[in-house]
C-alpha cells in the first residue's frame, strides 16, 4: 500500500496503479475485482483527509498532486494501466477496462437476464448513490433512520423483485445474469456497507441477503479479504454523519 506524500508520482512496475482515499467508498469493489482476475500486486495509492481545529477538513494530501498526473477528468478513483499507458477516472470505466483487459467474460452476462444487465447496473448506482448521499448529508441519526426504513428499504425491495425474476436454478447463485460479472462486484460490495452501516437492513431482502453471503464465500473473494488490499473500514471518510 502506498500513503502517498504531497509530491507523489507513480514509478510503479505493477500493471496496474489504483488511487482513492484511504477508505472503501468507490474503491472496495475496485480493488475486489483487481485481485479477482489475477492482479495481486496492484499498487494502491491512498490518499488522507485529516479534520482540522476549525471543524473544515483538510484535502492537500489529494488537491496537491491532482492537476499533475495526467488524468483527462482528474478525480478518484483513478487508473493507471502501465501496460498498454491508459489513464481514467470514473469508477464504472476503471472496472470495465480491468474486465475489458483480463477477463473479458466479465462484461456480459448469459442466458435470458443479460439483455437486462447494463439497466441493473444504473439501478444499483441509484441506490449506492442514495445510500451515499443519506450518510454524507444527513444530521442527525432520527433522519438516517427514517431514510433506512423509507426509500433505502423501498430501493432494496425493488432489487430483490429483480433478483426474483432469474431463473429458479439461478437463485443460489451470486451472478446477476448468469455467470459472474463485474457488476456482481458493485452490487455485493454496496450490500456489504449496507450491511454494516444499516444492520438487520438485509433481513427484508432475502434473496439480497442470500447473494451477499454466497459472493463473500467465493475462493477467490475470501482470498481477497484476507489480503492486504481489502479493508473492512472505515466506508466513508471523515466528513460523513455515518461512517461505520
Amino acid at each position: 500500500l502506498t500513503l502517498p506524500s504531497a509530491s507523489h508520482h507513480t514509478t510503479s512496475m505493477t500493471r496496474f496503479t489504483f488511487g482513492y482515499w484511504d477508505i472503501r467508498g468507490l474503491a472496495g469493489s475496485i480493488r475486489m475485482l483487481l485481485w479477482a482476475v489475477g492482479q495481486h500486486d496492484f499498487e494502491d495509492v491512498r490518499y488522507t483527509v485529516e479534520k482540522k481545529e476549525d471543524g473544515s477538513y483538510d484535502l492537500s494530501n489529494w488537491l496537491s498532486v491532482k492537476p499533475t498526473l495526467g488524468l483527462d477528468f482528474p478525480n478518484l478513483p483513478y487508473l493507471f494501466d502501465n501496460k498498454t499507458n491508459v489513464k481514467i477516472t470514473q469508477s464504472v470505466a476503471i472496472m470495465t477496462h480491468i474486465a475489458r483487459e483480463c477477463k473479458p467474460e466479465l462484461l456480459h452476462g448469459t442466458g435470458p437476464m443479460a439483455p437486462y444487465l447494463d439497466m441493473i447496473l444504473h439501478q444499483i448506482l441509484d441506490v449506492r448513490n442514495s445510500v451515499v448521499g443519506a450518510c454524507y448529508s444527513s444530521n442527525s441519526t432520527k433522519q438516517v433512520e427514517e431514510f433506512a426504513k423509507t426509500k433505502m428499504t423501498d430501493m432494496l425491495i425493488q432489487l430483490n423483485f429483480f433478483l426474483n425474476r432469474r431463473p429458479a436454478e439461478h437463485h443460489d447463485q451470486p451472478y446477476l445474469a448468469g455467470q459472474q460479472t463485474y457488476v456482481d462486484f458493485i452490487l455485493a460490495e454496496l450490500l456489504d456497507h449496507i450491511n454494516i452501516l444499516f444492520p438487520g437492513a438485509l433481513e427484508a431482502v432475502p434473496l439480497l441477503k442470500h447473494f451477499h453471503a454466497a459472493f463473500f464465500a467465493l475462493p477467490e473473494i475470501a482470498a481477497f479479504k484476507k489480503s492486504k488490499y481489502y479493508l473492512e473500514s472505515p466506508i466513508n471518510n471523515k466528513s460523513a454523519f455515518l461512517n461505520n
